[in-house]
């Protein structure tokens, strides 16, 4: 037998239904539409967050039993949507494993077969189409059913009611810490990839960078960085012309000889 669950209908058994055969096989279906047009590509994620008792009474799984989420008083549709936005923020905070997912196929239904009974959330599904988007929240489905005479059924049906928003792409992260501006490229002589400032013209075959001043060092010695070495040995001859000596020298001789004969002759006058 199959049932329609208007979004959270969790169902609780009356004092005269029968036990539930815990051993059976359930199965759910998730219907999804919009505008009277079925949705396909809604992809559901099914989490078992309690297990049920013949007697119908729910006891939370290991993994939400911490939430203290009570699953049991609850008597109106208002009570089953807290309960279900409580253990869906706990499923998320705990990042706890969905147990099976489906998708939507082109008449909008997502069908998850082979379930236990107990009580099962829907996660919240997003459906993006263009410019617009379609969101599903969380709901709660029990499984099996039960019908207004008190008799269990064991394949569901979920009607899933859809919001229709605008869609906007997420704007890519701005990766530029502030106040940080990004400078042209030049390369080096190496080919490396540097960084040169605005109007700046990088000589090909130069070097960008830092150097040190060059060192001048003597044969056999060395400098400490900033120290001026002396120049030493000879230095060097530039041009120096040597054959105007001797001629200097010759026509001194002379000149002294003519000096001493015409002081002799004077003498002898």
């Amino acid at each position: 037998m199959t049932a329609v669950l208007l979004m959270l209908a969790a169902i609780l058994p009356t004092a005269a239904a029968p036990p539930i055969d815990t051993a059976a096989a359930c199965s759910l279906t998730i219907q999804t539409e919009y505008a009277g047009s079925p949705l396909a590509g809604m992809r559901f994620s099914l989490y078992r967050v309690a297990t049920a008792a013949e007697s119908g009474y729910y006891t939370l799984t290991a993994d939400y039993a911490a939430s203290g989420t009570d699953v049991n008083g609850v008597t109106d549709a208002g009570g089953w949507r807290a309960a279900a936005e409580s253990l869906a923020a706990w499923t998320a905070k705990h990042s706890v494993a969905a147990l099976a997912q489906a998708t939507s196929d082109a008449q909008g239904e997502a069908t998850f077969a082979a379930l236990t009974p107990g009580l099962y959330l829907v996660g919240e599904t997003r459906l993006v189409a263009g410019r617009q988007q379609y969101i599903g929240g969380a709901f709660l489905v029990a499984l099996p059913g039960i019908t207004d005479a008190g008799v269990w059924f064991y394949d569901v049906t979920a009607i899933e009611k859809v919001e229709e928003k605008p869609y906007k792409p997420p704007t890519p992260p701005d990766t530029t810490k502030p106040g940080e501006t990004t400078e042209p490229t030049g390369t080096t002589a190496s080919g490396a990839t540097g960084t040169t400032a605005p109007d700046e013209t990088t000589i090909p075959g130069e070097v960008t960078g830092t150097t040190e001043p060059e060192e001048t060092t003597t044969p056999g010695g060395s400098t400490e960085p900033g120290e001026t070495t002396e120049p030493g040995g000879d230095l060097p001859q530039t041009g120096q012309l040597k054959w105007p000596v001797p001629v200097m020298f010759a026509l001194g001789v002379l000149l002294s000889i003519i000096g001493i004969l015409l002081r002799r002759r004077d003498d002898d006058a």
